[in-house]
């Protein structure tokens, strides 16, 4: 199938969300077809950009931490070459709530932005096949490029990693991450990195 014909079957399913999203009462068969369309515009979305070369979103294999729409105490901090995120997570149910303290290695450059998941429309990535609350790598990562152009930097072995929360994007450009989980109060986990220098171990 050509990408003419993919991006015609993309406008076919925007349209039948848009339809659904309008739909007065709200269901819950609407709700579920409206998640369904969406999946798929997502999809199809990245298989056009993947096609074309163009960066787009891929979930990252094997993660199984999940976050709520009301988690919103996430942060972020960096030092050279180092960044560790720490937010609130679950595995199984979301009453059982603990703590991601994500720690990158080789970070190049890591960013916060602030916006509210219902106007996730408005960031430049969400048409790349953003699925919504969760974790990826962003393939042909425009701010890859640039960063190698702009500083002169070997970004070969680096990813960029984004991360979407209800209330922010967290993007870091590193080599590597690895993922602690721990149970106790979010400031308690803060300080410890705080005294530690930021993995300064």
């Amino acid at each position: 199938m050509s990408t003419d014909e993919l991006r015609e079957q993309l406008r076919i399913l925007s349209s039948d969300y848009e339809a659904v999203a309008a739909f007065r009462p709200i269901t819950s068969e609407t709700l579920n077809r409206g998640e369904a369309l969406h999946r798929e515009i997502v999809l199809l979305e990245r298989k056009i950009r993947q096609i074309e070369g163009l960066q787009y979103l891929s979930p990252i294999d094997g993660w199984k931490l999940k976050w709520t729409k009301s988690d919103t105490k996430v942060h972020l901090h960096s030092t050279q070459l180092r960044s560790c995120l720490i937010c609130p997570c679950y595995l199984s149910h979301p009453s059982n709530s603990l703590i991601a303290r994500i720690e990158f290695r080789t970070t190049l450059r890591s960013a916060m932005v602030f916006i509210d998941y219902d106007e996730l429309e408005k960031h430049p990535l969400y048409h790349c096949g953003l699925e919504g609350l969760g974790a990826y790598h962003v393939v042909n990562s425009q701010w890859k490029k640039n960063t190698k152009i702009e500083h002169q930097i070997d970004c070969s072995r680096c990813f960029h990693y984004l991360f979407c929360f209800n209330s922010c994007l967290a993007e870091v450009l590193a080599g590597s991450f690895q993922t602690e989980i721990v149970e106790g109060d979010l400031s308690e986990v803060l300080r410890s990195v705080l005294c530690e220098g930021f993995l300064g171990k």
